[in-house]
Formats: C-alpha cells, sequence, structure tokens
C-alpha cells in the first residue's frame, strides 16, 4: 500500500473527518486541525511520549544507524543486541494463527513497539497497521 492510499484511510482524531496531506502536516477538512508527519509518520499524539526498553538516545542511535545503512536488523543487532528477541525470530508471534484472520484481513496492532507482533503478522494477512505512543518505535518499525 502507498502512502497516498494509507492517508485515505485515516480521519482526524477529533472531529472524524477526513484529512488532507499537506506535505508536512495533515490537516482536517472540518475542524481545521493539523497533525505533524514526522519522518512520513503520521503524528496523532496530542504530547510526546516515551516508553521503552532503552533510552531515548539509544533509540535514536538505532534509528540514525537502520536508517543510514539500510538496515534494520543489523542496526538493532550492534545497538540493542539484548532486545533482538523481542523482533526476531519471526515466528515469534505465532499466536496470530488463534486470531480469526485471512490473508485478505486487514490488522491493527496497538502498542507495536519493536513490532514483534507487525512484522510476522504482515507476512500472514493484507494489510497491518501499527499504532503507539512513542514514536521512536514506530520511526524503528
Amino acid at each position: 500500500m502507498n502512502a497516498n492510499n494509507l492517508i485515505d484511510n485515516l480521519v482526524c482524531p477529533e472531529c472524524h473527518c477526513g484529512l488532507v496531506n499537506n506535505i508536512s502536516k495533515l490537516t482536517c477538512l472540518l475542524c481545521g486541525r493539523d497533525y505533524s508527519i514526522v519522518n512520513e509518520i503520521p503524528d496523532f499524539r496530542e504530547r510526546d511520549y516515551f516508553w521503552c526498553n532503552v533510552s531515548r538516545e539509544k533509540m535514536g542511535e538505532l534509528n540514525r544507524l537502520a536508517r543510514d545503512t539500510g538496515d534494520w536488523l543489523g542496526a538493532a543487532k550492534k545497538v540493542v543486541p539484548q532486545y533482538a528477541g523481542h523482533f526476531i525470530p519471526f515466528d515469534r508471534a505465532d499466536c496470530q494463527f488463534l486470531w480469526p484472520a485471512t490473508k485478505d484481513s486487514r490488522i491493527l496492532d496497538a502498542g507495536s513497539m519493536w513490532g514483534g507482533i507487525t512484522i510476522p503478522a504482515a507476512q500472514f494477512h493484507g494489510e497491518v497497521y501499527a499504532v503507539d505512543k512513542t514514536m521512536e518505535t514506530i520511526e524503528f518499525l
């Protein structure tokens, strides 16, 4: 799914109206509220949260290395090797086979953090959306 189709599926959390993409922000067509886009990720948070197994600085280091090298797994193994088990191996989230879902299902992983369920689910389902209140973990994912 490309980014434009993703935006078409989003609505304003405040009034549930459609949004228009203004490059660096999304604007509600009804109430006019703006939502920033951070590293191509829509940010609907009302305030900046951070919850993670590692510090915000460590997550920043991980995201920079992953972005610079294009190797997110290699970056994770280097910067946070103690947490690699949270997102590899990809069969970690085999619980998904208990869900009433098919290959055409749309899945929402709320509180996705490292993507331990998101990434495996994406291999078996039509669309997978990840949300989290920590922008750094969503950026990593």
